[in-house]
């Protein structure tokens, strides 16, 4: 490899690029504290990304045409420029996660802190992306996504474009090719697995090596600033900028992202630097003091922010109000002023470069093996709540089985998980308000009472026909594969439909969009769609399911599951707290936490009981037998107990039932599964 004999150059310093970079942090921390007054803020990790590509090929493109590019030293400037401030921030947080998170809660931390310091988050984001997954306000590292996807691209980019300058392939050819090729993986992933190519280093370098393209042509004069008139420069900065704001504007987040709209934030971006830094507004605007300032902490700012409004959420339960979230990002802004003056600079800078490489590299691989430790081995996984919780609580939070005890099987296309045979007789279609009965299937499999079952499930996908959420793809065409899977498949006899359906049919026909709450249902025939917020999605679907089963029927016994009682009442998490609401911040060590007990008797949500008898009467002349839970847990006309007579939680979270309950108590599907 080519081994520098002087020190890389670098690009003639850019104050527009630094309020390049104060613009992007700053959109995405906006959204991230306030998503409904910016909601495509997170469009400013779009513009990291081409600022990066920029600034990265024009250091590697420069130093090996000049015969001065070194791969050890760009690597030491990396870890020098990435690990100080890193550190800090894996660091907080794995202390502070001790100190306020439930043992699974600093499990996953652990698993994430390893992540971060090996930049695979993005990887195991996407691992994690089921519908089982707490939701991403409670991950104070899931912003490390977009720092992998760039760690990635630095190790991959340089090695790439000086294997093609060794062979006198084009540098351009190279970059543009990475960049179509990329591009057309994210416009063929994203109506195929939307969390995957959003996650994706393939999906995601297009828009780095558009920044790559650029630093060429700017390199060999193709597009040369210095000859721009100001009509020419203005008019591309003002272009740019102008496609700026409408990304942060109208892109949302249930949009169909990266894919086409990614084409607002790269292509504005890609602008804004090619006009140059003489602009009027990249002069005036993105030079001055403040934006320039903000551009040199924006990397310390863009690691703080969101630890601290993610901490705040677990802490609070709940979104924090307002001004809470507005004095967490001052202090994300001083802390990251202060993370940039004595830690960054001392450490980038000076002195001692071969001894800072070396404590560097070593605590990350330290703090990485601890986060390692946390997640496999359970280190330290007693955090200071679990001496204060009820360890029936504790051990409640997170528990589920399925499909321990089935049998994975992939046939007709579809992944299905069975008790005993691939020719089933009965299958269990749904989400996962059905998957929460494979344990009561294993039990009566292993005491040789139970019927072959299937089970044809996705978390989160509707089983109904014509209806859509766009967060998960994996749900399209979800009632096409189970019908298929029936007509290749003679041995089905039986059918039992199961959902959430107060999920669908109550939370997620509110017209207030909770903070947390990314799912966004709707019903879609041909081009004409209602939505469930604010629309006629949950009558359309519920008539399209009335259709469904009654089509069914003509062939098969169809027997459908109403749902099992739901609500915070239910959720161990919600007994955690000072009063039950909210984990205490105190430092006194020896504080106890009160436990909230609803006395077992609280009144189910009318709606539910409501929603109960819609839906009978809308399947009472379709020729289906409607099966009813909620008696086996609110037994006193229709008040409710969250604890069995032993004192354990009986749901796992707001909404799903612990397998020791469905075994020992759920027998309303007995009629179904029995032999």
């Amino acid at each position: 490899m080519t081994k520098s004999k002087e020190h890389l150059s670098h690009p003639k310093y850019r104050p527009d690029i630094d309020g390049l970079r104060a613009f992007a942090v700053l959109s995405v921390i906006l959204y991230h504290a306030f998503p409904s007054k910016i909601e495509g803020g997170f469009v400013g990790v779009d513009i990291f990304f081409v600022i990066s590509g920029y600034l990265i090929s024009t250091i590697i493109f420069t130093n090996l045409e000049r015969g001065t590019f070194g791969f050890a030293e760009f690597y030491i400037r990396r870890v020098k420029r990435i690990f100080p401030a890193l550190l800090l921030v894996l660091f907080f947080c794995f202390i502070f996660g001790w100190y306020v998170l439930l043992e699974d809660e600093f499990k996953q931390l652990g698993k994430h802190i390893f992540a971060g310091a090996g930049f695979a988050a993005n990887f195991v984001l996407w691992s994690e992306s089921g519908y089982f997954d707490n939701v991403a306000e409670s991950k104070p590292l899931l912003h490390l996504w977009s720092l992998g996807i760039e760690e990635q691209f630095y190790i991959i980019w340089p090695l790439l474009i000086w294997v093609a300058w060794k062979s006198r392939f084009g540098l351009l050819l190279i970059t543009l090719s990475v960049f179509l090729i990329s591009f057309s993986l994210n416009i063929y992933g994203i109506g195929n697995n939307m969390v995957a190519t959003f996650y994706s280093p393939l999906t995601r370098f297009w828009e780095l090596s558009a920044g790559g393209i650029l630093a060429y042509l700017t390199l060999h004069k193709h597009i040369n600033t210095t000859r721009l008139t100001a009509t020419q420069s203005n008019t591309i900065s003002i272009t740019g900028f102008a496609l700026l704001l409408l990304a942060v504007f109208l892109t949302r987040p249930e949009n169909e992202f990266p894919g086409w709209w990614a084409l607002l934030p790269v292509t504005g971006s890609v602008l804004m630097i090619a006009a140059g830094a003489k602009s009027w507004l990249n002069s005036k605007i993105f030079s001055n003091k403040l934006a320039v300032w903000f551009g040199l902490i924006s990397f310390p700012l863009y690691l703080w922010h969101w630890p601290l409004l993610s901490f705040a959420r677990i802490i609070e339960g709940a979104t924090p109000d307002r001004v809470v979230r507005g004095a967490l990002v001052l202090s994300a802004v001083l802390l990251a002023y202060l993370t940039y003056e004595f830690v960054e600079k001392p450490l980038r800078f000076g002195s001692g470069s071969r001894k800072k490489i070396i404590g560097l590299s070593i605590s990350m691989i330290v703090l990485g093996v601890m986060g390692a430790g946390v997640y496999k081995l359970e280190l330290l996984s007693s955090t200071r709540l679990s001496s204060s919780v009820d360890p029936q609580i504790l051990k409640a939070i997170g528990d589920w089985e399925y499909p321990h005890g089935l049998k994975k099987e992939q046939t007709s296309g579809i992944d299905i998980y069975v008790n005993r045979s691939t020719n089933p007789e009965v299958v269990l279609f749904g989400d996962s308000h059905i998957e929460q009965y494979g344990p009561r299937v294993t039990l009566l499999t292993k005491d040789g009472k139970s019927k072959d079952i299937a089970f044809i499930t996705e978390g989160g996908c509707l089983p109904i026909p014509k209806v859509y959420e766009d967060l998960h793809q994996n749900c399209r065409g979800f009632t096409d594969k189970f019908e298929g899977f029936l007509r290749e498949n003679k041995s089905v006899k039986t059918i039992l439909i199961g959902a959430c359906w107060n999920c669908y049919f109550i939370t997620h026909t509110l017209v207030s969009r909770a903070f947390d709450d990314k799912y966004d249902y709707y019903y879609r025939d041909g081009e004409h769609i209602e939505k469930f917020r604010g629309g006629l999605g949950k009558d359309k679907s519920l008539f399209e399911f009335r259709d469904f089963v009654k089509k069914l029927s003509k062939n098969y016994s169809v027997y459908v599951l109403l749902d099992n009682p739901s609500g915070k009442e239910f959720n161990p998490s919600e007994m955690i707290g000072e009063g039950g609401s909210r984990r205490s911040l105190t430092f006194s060590f020896d504080r106890k936490y009160d436990v909230k007990i609803i006395s077992n008797t609280f009144p189910r949500d009318s709606r539910q009981t409501s929603l109960e008898d819609e839906m009978k009467l809308l399947l009472s002349d379709s020729g289906v037998v409607v099966l009813k839970q909620s008696e086996l847990i609110c037994p006193m006309i229709n008040i409710c107990s969250s604890f069995d007579s032993l004192g354990r939680p009986i749901y796992k979270d707001g909404n799903h039932i612990r397998p020791f309950y469905i075994r020992e108590k759920m027998d309303v599907i007995d009629s179904v599964i029995l032999k």
